[in-house]
């Protein structure tokens, strides 16, 4: 199956809204044996706001969302007086919006190969750059077709075939918000998911590349359950005056706020506060001076300058969406764009291939873990520690065997895999 003809390749599949503790469920058996097979993590941190948009942008550049500029689904940019808006590509897919070089611009620099298939991201950067192939998102959108896709691809003849492959599939979160984490049709659509994983593993197992592709599942974020009697409403806080004064809102489920010229915003800071300081407020408000470090989200002017982050499970709304736009009961179930920190908020990490066997072969220290009982003691699984999605863009370049001085900056550790793998081994 031409195997001598295949430089390293490696394949990022994004499972949108696959919580970390859904591996345990008994849900995705071909993903779990997948796990077992190369390694996983305990978890992969997202970064912050812990939604889709930012997040997917995160793990192809490597850097936060204040860095580079996609801060929510939906924001505003008071430098440009224009709106993002992720549903609607002639307010989303212009390359100015999008700062930082992804994996794909890399692999172009590298003269390497990519195909994007509906990964949140726009055709093109501000420079024109693009993937060797990119095909946009399309909302129900079978498996099927996308493991034909990626079939495709890798029985591309060699001068054509694609080094770097990026694949996204919405459906988990789609049923979480709909339904809540752990209902019926979020384990219907796992199962679904499972097989779609298994599909492309086994395109791979039958043209005898398991030690040649590099398979990498992760996810963006995970889902928390929302109910009605967690709703906080910006409008009985703020007053009429207030509510009416508010000019963009953005960020959702938080509330990342701009006020009308000539609005008093420090007393609408203030009572903002107030409410968010009364026991069991569901909330807190930060501006840029006392948003906490670790979120890494300030020194942006697409991030509101009032910034108000709903507790897990908490829904940030207003008595008219309530009322007339959901007819009186809180129509979402699942949600995520809470604090990163909480286990609610994990994504998966899993890998499959010749980085994986390398981290196995390498990893004394998994074994010593293992026998301290600290992590699954089954032989055929590894585990390592949770890390920040900040460090994915370093793996999936030293895997192509892109140098570290022809690699965009980027948040990331420096030399944070070397404790797992010899990248220089890799490319000799």
């Amino acid at each position: 199956n031409g195997t001598h003809w295949f430089d390293p390749t490696v394949i990022l599949i994004s499972l949108d809204g696959v919580r970390t503790d859904y591996l345990e469920e008994g849900l995705t058996p071909h993903l779990l044996d997948i796990s077992r097979r190369g390694i996983r993590a305990e978890y992969m941190r997202p970064s912050f706001p812990t939604l889709t948009f930012p997040n997917h942008w995160t793990l192809l550049t490597g850097l936060y969302p204040s860095a580079h500029g996609i801060v929510a689904n939906d924001f505003y940019d008071p430098a440009v007086d224009k709106e993002f808006v992720y549903t609607e590509p002639s307010k989303s897919w212009d390359g100015d919006w999008w700062s930082g070089e992804p994996l794909w611009a890399t692999a172009g620099k590298n003269a390497l190969r990519s195909a994007v298939l509906m990964w949140p991201g726009p055709p093109a950067l501000r420079d024109g750059t693009s993937p060797t192939l990119w095909y946009p998102f399309v909302n129900h959108s079978n498996y099927h077709k996308k493991v034909d896709k990626v079939e495709k691809w890798l029985d591309m003849p060699y001068s054509k075939r694609p080094h770097l492959m990026a694949v996204y599939a919405p459906e988990v979160d789609q049923a979480g918000h709909r339904s809540g984490p752990h209902s019926h049709p979020v384990d219907q659509t796992l199962l679904e998911m499972d097989s779609f994983v298994k599909g492309i593993f086994d395109s791979i197992d039958e043209r005898n590349l398991t030690d040649i592709v590099d398979v990498i599942v992760v996810s963006d974020h995970g889902m928390a359950e929302t109910s009605d009697d967690r709703l906080i409403f910006l409008d009985d806080i703020l007053g009429e005056d207030g509510y009416k004064a508010i000019t963009h809102n953005e960020g959702w489920p938080s509330a990342g706020l701009r006020f009308a010229d000539g609005t008093d915003e420090t007393e609408m800071l203030d009572r903002l506060q107030t409410a968010a300081s009364k026991p069991d407020s569901g909330f807190s408000c930060y501006t840029s001076e006392t948003m906490p470090e670790r979120w890494h989200f300030t020194g942006h002017e697409r991030i509101a300058p009032i910034y108000c982050v709903p507790e897990v499970g908490w829904a940030i709304t207003n008595r008219q969406e309530l009322e007339v736009t959901m007819g009186g009961q809180y129509k979402i179930k699942g949600n995520h764009g809470y604090d990163n920190s909480d286990p609610s908020m994990h994504a998966i990490f899993v890998a499959h291939g010749p980085f994986a066997n390398a981290v196995k072969a390498q990893s004394a220290s998994l074994r010593a873990r293992q026998a301290a009982g600290s992590v699954a003691s089954d032989p055929h699984t590894h585990v390592i520690p949770g890390f920040d999605n900040v460090e994915v863009y370093d793996l999936v370049a030293g895997l192509l065997r892109i140098p570290v001085e022809k690699r965009a900056q980027n948040n990331g550790t420096s030399g944070f895999w070397d404790q797992y793998i010899d990248f220089a081994a890799l490319a000799s």
